[in-house]
């Protein structure tokens, strides 16, 4: 049956929840540090192969599932959520700056939040929010029930909805000076490929914002320029966030 979040890691069992749910899901896991050494081991490594693929969140992929038929996967999109001691953070992101895990991997967690232990400590007791949650419930049924047949354009079985013409001049200045800083070899090569994915993050996140408000409207007007400046404002406090995982801030 359905399930929009899903604790299975292997190919084969997220081939079966990608049968179930068309338009992606999450892989929630307690522990990520389980998941990276898995790549490790001997005849996994199909595996990365499939995590790598599925960050992007349009392309087919082929599992070959154990005692049955290869199963073919229109568009492979998932997204992996989880935690992990500093310790282990820190080995694998050493891993990726020219080691053995150099393969992009760590770079597509785009959404890094490292907690900062010596803030101080503050007591919050207050009720909680039922309206808020609703709302937030409600747009996850709305998101869940998302009908794109109005989008005109589609890549395959992708809908594609474009930024606004306000939108698209606020992201073309704004990559402007990301595409000089990546060139500009001030940053570590590990940290270099983690902001070039920020092509595809801060459009993604823009999307996911704009949704919010459309969703409720029932239409898929192109992105909005409230949605860019959103997205770009969250990249910019993520960055922060893994300046920190990779080590480039004193905080590390």
């Amino acid at each position: 049956g359905r399930s929009l979040i899903v604790n299975d890691s292997t190919p084969e069992a997220l081939a079966v929840s990608m049968q179930d749910n068309a338009n992606g899901f999450l892989v929630s896991r307690d522990e990520l540090a389980g998941l990276f050494k898995q790549f490790d081991k001997k005849g996994h490594e199909d595996a990365l192969k499939f995590y790598l693929e599925g960050w992007n969140g349009k392309n087919h992929y082929d599992v070959k599932r154990i005692g049955r038929a290869t199963k073919y996967i229109e568009a492979l999109c998932f997204s992996v959520f989880g935690t992990t001691q500093p310790g282990p953070a820190r080995a694998f992101v050493t891993g990726a700056i020219g080691g053995d895990s150099d393969d992009g991997f760590i770079q597509r967690f785009q959404l890094p939040f490292v907690s900062e232990a010596e803030d101080p400590w503050v007591d919050v007791d207050r009720e909680p929010d039922a309206a808020a949650r609703q709302r937030v419930l409600d747009i996850f049924a709305a998101a869940d029930n998302l009908d794109t047949a109005g989008v005109r354009e589609h890549e395959g079985t992708v809908a594609i909805l474009r930024f606004s013409p306000e939108a698209q001049a606020l992201f073309s200045k704004w990559r402007k000076p990301l595409e000089a800083r990546l060139r500009s070899r001030t940053e570590r090569p590990a940290f270099v490929a983690y902001l070039a994915k920020h092509r595809k993050t801060v459009p993604t996140l823009a999307l996911l914002f704009h949704l919010t408000e459309a969703l409720r409207g029932g239409s898929f007007p192109p992105i909005s320029a409230k949605a860019f400046l959103y997205a770009a404002a969250w990249a910019e406090v993520f960055e922060e966030h893994a300046r920190v995982l990779y080590g480039d801030s004193p905080q590390m």
